[in-house]
């Protein structure tokens, strides 16, 4: 009921590229599971190397299903191997020796492979207090997660999947669950080794995603992101199977102590209590708890603007014809998440719904630039940046010639990927070179009051104008980047 219910898994599901790692990660690492323990069983081997062929499918979705070979180890000293701690570890080493060379066969060249040609995930720079702030949101996260919370979500995008509890709601499922464990240690010997291997799990997620991505985004916002511990929810509500459930074991290999539950130390309440009846108001309480937030995720999604935007942007697409230019801007955050850089450009974005238009590139020029609104609505482009200090009473700031004339803007642009808009008169047809110290663009201009867009990349302080046989007068100048309106 945990793993089916539970909303660590949801987000993973819903988003498609995560679905395409998580989902074969998640079915590869139960089969993983299952092969062996079905080795261990029945000590058939024919049946040791299910596990490995499983872990060996796994691997061709997502690197972290090598995670489930810890979790077999563990498991295997843990409950199938009799002795002391230590003497049961060499034990189980050498009695179930065929299947870890199954595991090696698999790990080693795939540990090689990953070395040598794979890019360095790992990010340097981490610092003890943004680990433990990690590791403090994490555990929260996954807490109420397997209470069925968050309950409420966080807005970061349109990849909207961060828990958001409330503190109330967080200091109670912290509360729970410790109660949980300790009432689990209090009515079985063996449950600690449970809640061993699930910690223990959680500070391998919790190092990688510190060493990985918590460089890269905020660690409270990926702390508090399901995406990262969706495989969580299988050793967890393994744990809690492992803590609770009278287990089948071997009786050539179980500990002595693991065939049965012994309830004489409890209370005597405890002993009495119909435990059926509580299984069954834990369960539709996890269900309920769980509806509630999938309730409230689904609203974040319904309410997308990603929606609006583009079915605005669909209704105008006719308007744009093949060879017109637009300002291949990003998107508001809203729409697509910043960090999806270069989803969230209107090229990448509208492309596969008809887009013809292409976005005004590097030297290129255009009479007519257009963009997308807020909305999604295709309007005409304007720049308001940085311009020249304008002389009262002058029609023109400038008029080029055969001989260059300097425009000298009122401030400096970094160096960056800029519009120059001009707006001019020209007495006839011709061309029009604009410089701006590195990059030169020659445009072709018509007779009369027109408007003209070029597209450069560079610090931009002055601006040359060159007009050969023309004489063209120049009413306003700018350079910047078109603002949509209501953005």
């Amino acid at each position: 009921a945990v793993f089916c219910f539970t909303p660590i898994t949801l987000p993973a599901n819903l988003w498609w590229s995560a679905a395409l790692n998580q989902l074969p990660q998640q079915i590869f690492m139960l089969l993983a599971l299952l092969g062996h323990l079905r080795y261990l069983r029945t000590g058939a081997k024919r049946h040791a190397f299910l596990g490995p062929l499983a872990l060996l499918l796994g691997l061709g979705f997502s690197e972290k299903t090598v995670l489930i070979v810890p979790v077999i180890g563990v498991l295997t000293w843990f409950y199938f191997s009799q002795g002391g701690m230590l003497s049961s570890l060499g034990l189980t080493l050498r009695r179930y020796a065929m299947t870890w060379v199954g595991y090696a066969l698999v790990l080693v060249p795939f540990a090689i492979f990953y070395v040598t040609d794979v890019p360095r995930q790992t990010k340097s720079g981490q610092n003890l207090a943004d680990g433990l702030s990690l590791a403090q949101t994490m555990a929260t996260t996954v807490t109420v997660g397997l209470l069925g919370g968050p309950w409420r979500w966080r807005p970061i995008g349109s990849v909207d999947s961060a828990a958001n509890p409330t503190g109330l709601a967080q200091s109670f499922a912290l509360l729970l669950m410790l109660a949980v464990m300790a009432f689990a240690v209090v009515r079985s010997r063996r449950a600690w080794r449970a809640w061993s291997l699930a910690f223990s799990y959680f500070v391998v997620l919790t190092v990688l995603v510190a060493t990985t991505r918590a460089k890269v985004v905020d660690p409270t916002a990926v702390g508090s992101e399901f995406r990262y511990v969706t495989d969580f929810a299988i050793v967890a509500t393994l744990a809690i199977g492992l803590a609770f459930l009278p287990i089948s074991l071997s009786t050539r290999y179980a500990r002595d102590e693991d065939a049965f539950d012994d309830p004489e130390g409890l209370k005597p309440w405890f002993a009495e209590m119909h435990w059926p009846t509580v299984g069954v108001f834990v369960v539709v309480a996890m269900f309920v708890s769980s509806c509630v937030s999938t309730k409230s995720f689904s609203d974040r999604w319904s309410q997308n603007p990603a929606r609006t935007f583009v079915t605005n942007a669909r209704l105008d697409l006719p308007t744009l014809r093949a060879g017109d230019k637009i300002y291949d801007g990003v998107v508001p955050t809203a729409v697509i998440w910043n960090l999806l850089y270069p989803a969230n450009l209107p090229t990448h974005l509208l492309g596969p719904i008809g887009l013809k238009a292409t976005g005004l590139e590097l030297g290129q020029s255009t009479t007519l630039l257009r963009q997308f609104g807020a909305n999604g609505v295709v309007e005409d482009a304007h720049i308001d940046g940085l311009q020249p200090a304008l002389e009262v009473g002058r029609m023109c700031i400038a008029t080029a010639t055969d001989t260059p004339v300097d425009v000298r803007l009122a401030g400096k642009a970094f160096s960056w990927k800029w519009v120059v808009q001009i707006d001019y008169a020209a007495e006839s047809g011709g061309d029009l070179t604009v410089d701006t110290g590195t990059v030169s663009v020659t445009a072709r201009v018509s007779a009369g009051s027109h408007r003209l867009f070029v597209a450069v990349e560079s610090e931009v302080e002055t601006v040359s104008l060159v007009a050969p046989d023309n004489s063209i007068c120049i009413s306003r100048l700018a350079v910047g980047l078109p603002q949509p309106s209501n953005w």
